[in-house]
């Protein structure tokens, strides 16, 4: 991981409102009984009385995104901000004057009263005064530190890694395809470390943290003939022959001749020796214990070939193992040659059929799996009013196995008047202060649930979740939501000296600078990029909607923040705190699979947690 600065050069956009008089002549284009129509050709003087200020971000109301008529004025502008004293007025360059809306018409045409007018055959000299604001644009730099991560690739055996795009340095969200390459007598087993649960050979990540991975490959020769070594051990350690040979020299080994005919000719001319009982039964004992072997090794075989070609493999394994079965015992039986080979022209028909089907059943398509989790699609949609939809198409699976999609949506204006809500809030330097902010921002950002609490309504009713199962749906679709460090200064690393914040941004992606380091439920919605305490407060609200008895914990000891819910079920294995009499059980909101009163075995110690807020 690298962390370099980068220079951002900004633009800030400050107001000024107030009246603009304008002295100004014309001639007259038309005129009629209700209407005068006249052209402004010289702006002969002007003043600007300023009566507020608007700083950046601020823009003021009466400027129109749709309708905006500039005058362009050719000289400084008299500006007086001290309507006590006209004196004090002084010259302005500003970048533009944009005259207020309620000024102007559907044609960008000025409809204004005018005053001291003077005639002179179609030229006209009149004064103007118009609601009007003065643009300055200021130009400024910010220093943004950037963090960039990297690859660490490792090659086990014959093969190669192939990455796309191949730079020493990624940025966060950067997408990266990663292939394994054997050689051409090499095959793929598969992949260790950071992407041991891909089977693929191809591997497709969005880029949130380093990476270290291994490609293991190996040659099929090789296996091939240490097999055929173990092979011609088993086959000569389980033999009747050698050891009759060995314990039996006199006796004569049966010799078959088959003629053309298939008539079975016997030499009878054979004996048993003294040890030729022994012979035959320790023979006997070896060869079960050369089978047993064959086994071993072909159930290792099996599970290799699993590894590498997943459960498609189990017909083609079981019909052989039939057919080889079969096999077997047609020739412990001697059947006549010409049924032997009708026989194992079946059998070659059979796993052929076999074959096909295994390798039909296999998927050659280029399916490249991810290893970050999948992150919902997120789509802003404009809105006629000029602000934004925030929306997210969301998949998940709930502690029962159930699946649902929901699409959850913010409009701009709830997480903008959140984020603004913020600015106004003293700094946090007190447990009391915390829990003051998580209120406010609760209440801030009750209206903008709306859609969010009327879709998990609509799958509550629609697949008949129960009061008690309907939490843990809530819960379970935020787990699945990737988890983010929210901070209120930089990302990296490297600017802590506390190890525990340091090892989260070497392990976790992050969003810096942001107020408190804590999200509003609506600003949560607006890219579901959340740490413990911002997911926390969003399913206290969401669960609070719907009449839950919910509360938020938090521990300065475990650095973390828990979701508190009271419940009709109890369990004696159940981490809860008491508050007023009642059991509140402590839900885990950052990772997977955690039930209600359930929590990671190092921050389970309930002696730890405080409320925050009931």
């Amino acid at each position: 991981m690298k962390v370099i600065e980068v220079k951002i050069n900004i633009e800030d956009f400050n107001y000024v409102e107030g009246e603009l008089e304008i002295q100004l002549d014309g001639q007259s284009l038309s005129e009629s009984k209700h209407q005068e129509l006249y052209s402004i050709d010289t702006i002969l003087a002007a003043k600007f009385i300023v009566s507020e200020k608007y700083i950046a971000p601020n823009v003021p109301k009466g400027i129109s995104k749709r309708r905006l008529f500039k005058l362009k004025l050719p000289f400084s502008l008299n500006t007086i901000v001290d309507t006590s004293n006209d004196t004090r007025g002084f010259k302005v360059n500003f970048d533009e004057v944009i005259v207020d809306d309620r000024y102007v018409d559907e044609e960008s045409n000025l409809k204004v009263n005018r005053y001291n007018t003077v005639k002179d055959g179609n030229r006209i000299f009149s004064t103007i005064r118009v609601n009007a604001y003065g643009l300055k644009k200021n130009q400024r730099q910010e220093i943004e530190r950037i963090t960039k991560y990297e690859l660490f690739p490792e090659v086990s055996g014959p093969g190669q890694i192939k990455i796309e795009p191949n730079k020493d340095y990624y940025d966060i969200g950067e997408k990266v395809k990663i292939t394994a390459i054997p050689d051409s007598n090499a095959k793929f087993l598969g992949w260790d470390k950071d992407f041991k649960l891909n089977a693929n050979n191809k591997v497709e990540i969005e880029v949130t943290k380093d990476y270290e991975f291994v490609a293991n490959f190996y040659a099929p020769e090789h296996f091939v003939s240490n097999t055929t070594a173990i092979g011609n051990f088993i086959n000569d350690i389980s033999s009747k022959k050698t050891w009759g040979n060995i314990l039996s020299p006199e006796k004569k080994i049966p010799s078959y001749k088959s003629s053309y005919s298939d008539e079975i000719k016997e030499d009878k001319d054979y004996g048993y020796g003294c040890f030729s009982a022994i012979g035959e039964t320790i023979a006997t004992f070896f060869m079960v214990i050369g089978y047993l072997i064959y086994g071993l090794l072909i159930v290792f075989l099996i599970a290799g070939l699993f590894k590498v070609f997943g459960v498609g493999l189990l017909y083609f394994v079981l019909l052989f193992a039939v057919l080889w079965g079969l096999n077997f015992l047609i020739k412990q039986f001697q059947l006549l040659r010409v049924l032997r080979s009708i026989f194992n022209l079946v059998i070659l028909f059979i796993l052929a059929f076999g074959l096909f089907n295994l390798i039909t059943n296999l998927d050659f398509s280029v399916n490249e799996s991810s290893i970050t989790e999948t992150k919902p699609k997120t789509v802003e949609l404009d809105k006629e009013n000029y602000s934004k939809d925030y929306v997210h198409n969301i998949n998940w699976e709930d502690l029962k196995g159930h699946r649902y999609k929901a699409q959850l949506r913010v409009n701009s204006d709830f997480v903008n008047s959140a984020t603004k809500l913020k600015k106004t809030l003293p700094n946090i330097t007190s447990e009391e202060g915390y829990n003051s902010t998580l209120t406010k921002l609760y209440n801030e950002s009750k209206e903008g649930l709306y859609h969010v609490v009327k879709v998990l309504d609509s799958i509550k009713i629609n697949n008949n979740i129960s009061t008690n199962d309907f939490p843990q749906t809530v819960v379970s679709m935020v787990q699945s939501i990737p988890y983010y460090a929210i901070l209120d200064s930089s990302c990296s690393p490297y600017d802590y000296r506390d190890e525990s914040i340091r090892d989260l941004l070497m392990n976790n992606p992050c969003q810096g600078y942001v107020r408190f380091g804590i999200k509003s439920p609506s600003e949560f919605l607006k890219d579901l990029k959340g740490d413990c305490d911002s997911r926390t407060l969003f399913i206290y609200a969401v669960l609070k909607y719907f009449n839950y008895d919910v509360a938020i914990f938090g521990s300065n000891v475990y650095k973390h923040s828990v979701l508190g819910i009271t419940s009709k079920s109890s369990s004696n294995d159940w981490v809860y705190k008491e508050y007023n009499g009642k059991k509140y059980y402590l839900w885990e909101t950052t990772s997977k699979r955690f039930k209600m009163g359930e929590l990671p075995q190092d921050i389970s110690d309930s002696r730890f947690w405080d409320l925050n807020i009931n």
